[in-house]
């Protein structure tokens, strides 16, 4: 199933709206927990700079900015939808997929370049989603597009996937280089299909 598909049949509501969003929120805070855990692992001080440049972002990288979580959280209020943390079972296995391929892959840097560029690759298209299904009706979809938060995603997101993509030209030395990227590259683009089946629809993808 592509991405995209999973969108085709679905309705927008205030409740729905608030699922998205809660699915979001917590999404966006467990981010720069795991681009560091990324960062951690890598060995390549290149890739790091540029996990770490991504991490920062993520967090607000100006003087008194706010983290992405929080902006999205502002925005959210803007059309009378309050965020939350919540459990997310596809966060949980994409969690435990990283800790598995960390403990069986040899070469890290490959698999975390692709692990990157698997969440980063579809991150326009992702906002997109995302503007549109927070919201519950075209008015409140209007009121959104003025947030910081979309205004910001909607114009960093190129700079995040050109960090990534540059990434995978470092690595891509050999092989099994190539072979432990793919790997990676499928696990995020994974999560992500299995993240909107499980916002959207309340069901996971199963693997």
């Amino acid at each position: 199933m592509r991405i995209g598909e999973i969108f085709n049949d679905f309705e927008r509501s205030l409740k729905q709206s608030s699922r998205v969003a809660n699915h979001w929120f917590t999404f966006s805070k467990f981010m720069p927990e795991f681009l560091a855990d990324l960062a951690r692992v890598l060995t390549n001080e290149e890739i790091k700079h540029k996990v770490l440049a991504i991490l920062n972002e993520e967090l607000g990288s100006d003087i008194g900015a706010k983290p992405h979580y929080l902006l999205y959280s502002d925005a959210l209020e803007k059309i009378g939808i309050n965020t939350r943390q919540i459990d997310v079972k596809s966060i949980e296995t994409f969690k435990s997929e990283f800790i598995h391929l960390k403990n069986t892959c040899g070469d890290l840097n490959p698999l975390v370049a692709g692990i990157s560029l698997g969440l980063e690759i579809i991150a326009e298209k992702n906002i997109e989603y995302l503007l549109k299904y927070s919201a519950f009706d075209d008015e409140s979809e209007r009121k959104l597009k003025l947030t910081p938060f979309f205004k910001i995603h909607l114009i960093n997101e190129k700079e995040h996937i050109m960090k990534c993509i540059s990434n995978y030209e470092l690595i891509a030395t050999s092989a099994d280089n190539e072979n432990i990227f793919k790997i990676g590259m499928k696990t995020g683009l994974d999560f992500w299909k299995n993240f909107w089946m499980e916002a959207l629809y309340e069901t996971p993808l199963s693997h």
